[in-house]
């Protein structure tokens, strides 16, 4: 809506073509934001932009949907990536506590007990900010 009133309405803008020239302000503002929802997200296509102006807006605006969408993807891969390497870690020392218990014939009490500290202290981590 802004851009097509800084066109002064012209005829190319899509307020003109799509007949919301008439519409009231709080009526424009809605169809302009399920524009940009629209745009960002699934991409209908159901207002199109046909000025340079509305182009370089429409542009701008997909720019940066793909480097908001980008962000969230790679944030959430390094959580899963950060909680994956903690489980190996995990993994990885229940293992040595099994193959020493089994070595030095480990009391089942004390192996039962270190291997409780293991798990715990790898849940405190995992849940503590740093």
């Amino acid at each position: 809506f802004f851009i097509a009133k800084m066109e002064d309405f012209a005829e190319d803008t899509w307020v003109v073509r799509y007949g919301y020239r008439d519409s009231s302000v709080g009526d424009l503002y809605l169809v302009s934001f399920s524009w940009v929802i629209t745009l960002t997200t699934v991409g209908y296509g159901d207002i199109t932009p046909r000025t340079n102006s509305e182009r370089v807006i429409a542009m701008i605006l997909m720019l940066m949907a793909i480097f908001f969408t980008s962000y969230i993807i790679g944030s959430l891969t390094s959580i899963l990536q950060s909680s994956d390497s903690r489980n190996r870690k995990l993994q990885g020392q229940l293992l040595a506590l099994d193959e020493f218990s089994l070595s030095v014939n480990l009391p089942p009490d004390l192996y039962y007990r270190t291997k409780r500290v293991i798990k715990n202290n790898h849940q405190s981590r995992v849940y503590s900010v740093p």
